[in-house]
C-alpha cells in the first residue's frame, strides 16, 4: 500500500521536519475526529459549516445528551459510526466512536 502522509495535528516539527501521521491508521482516524469536535462551526473561512456547533453563541440550553456533537462527527467524519451514547459530564464530553470493519 502506498504511503498517504498527513501532517499532525496540532502542527509540529521535529528534527527540523514536520511531524507526519499515516492515513487510514487509528491515530489519524482519531485525530480527524478531534479535529471536528474542537472545530467550532464558522471559525474556517475556507469551510465554515466544519465542525460542531459553537456554544458560545448558543441560543438555547446545550444539549445534555450531546446529540449535536454526535451529528458533527457523523457527518464529518464517514468512517465514524458511533456506538453508546454521547453525553456531558462536569463540563466533559465524551464521544464512544469506532472504525468502519473494526
Amino acid at each position: 500500500m502506498a504511503r498517504a502522509p498527513h501532517f499532525r495535528t496540532p502542527f509540529r516539527v521535529a528534527d527540523g521536519a514536520p511531524v507526519e501521521i499515516e492515513q487510514d491508521t487509528p491515530a489519524e482516524f482519531g485525530q480527524c475526529i478531534t479535529a471536528v469536535l474542537r472545530t467550532p462551526e464558522e471559525s474556517l473561512l475556507d469551510k465554515p459549516a466544519f465542525g460542531r456547533p459553537d456554544e458560545a453563541f448558543a441560543q438555547e440550553v446545550p444539549n445534555p445528551d450531546a446529540v449535536v456533537y454526535l451529528s458533527a462527527v457523523e457527518r464529518w467524519e464517514p468512517r465514524a459510526r458511533v456506538m453508546g451514547e454521547a453525553f456531558v459530564q462536569e463540563e466533559i464530553k465524551r464521544i464512544v466512536v469506532r472504525q468502519e470493519g473494526q
